[in-house]
């Protein structure tokens, strides 16, 4: 982001001090939400230095002008939840998940058409420089085709007792999580 400068003025009884010829400013910590800091220092006929916080608040994203969340129209089924990253910008700037933003989900952990009692949907928090919620955002969940998931059957090695060729088979996922794992 940019700097926040504070809208102040000195003055000194009915006077009102010239920034640059008075004194001059300096800022720290006024980029980001939280605490600034704004030290004014006396040069000319002045000396000595005024040092004052001010506070800095998050962003309010609901219904903010500007703030733009966008995710896909469908995603696949993953076992465990579709949890699909969204893109979300702020007046055309990306932001970042995990910094500027959270995402949660409902109804994400079945297949879900258009159809369905309850969309599947991610809502955006905001987090750091944003505070608040965002819209929800729905989404459909299609179901995947077994033929994309890896069929993984562990050798066996052969044996004489009775029920001694019981093999599992593993139908892994594409994001490497066991989706039906059977032992026969």
């Amino acid at each position: 982001g940019s700097q926040i400068v504070a809208d102040a003025k000195l003055t000194v009884g009915d006077k009102v001090l010239v920034a640059d010829t008075d004194y001059t400013v300096e800022y720290t910590n006024n980029i980001d939400a939280g605490k600034a800091t704004v030290v004014f220092t006396g040069i000319g006929g002045y000396t000595g230095t005024v040092k004052k916080t001010f506070k800095i608040n998050a962003l309010n994203i609901a219904g903010l002008e500007g703030f733009v969340v966008a995710a896909d129209a469908s995603y696949p089924f993953v076992k465990g939840g579709a949890k699909p990253v969204p893109t979300v910008t702020y007046n055309g700037v990306a932001l970042e998940m995990g910094k500027d933003f959270t995402v949660s989900y409902k109804n994400n952990k079945a297949v879900a058409a258009a159809d369905a009692k309850k969309l599947p949907s991610l809502t955006v928090k905001g987090k750091g420089n944003f505070k608040g919620s965002a819209n929800s955002v729905t989404f459909l969940i299609n179901a995947k085709a077994i033929s994309d998931c890896d069929l993984i059957l562990d050798d066996v090695a052969y044996t004489t007792k009775k029920n001694g060729f019981k093999s599992k088979v593993s139908i892994v996922d594409t994001d490497g999580k066991n989706a039906v794992v059977v032992v026969t």
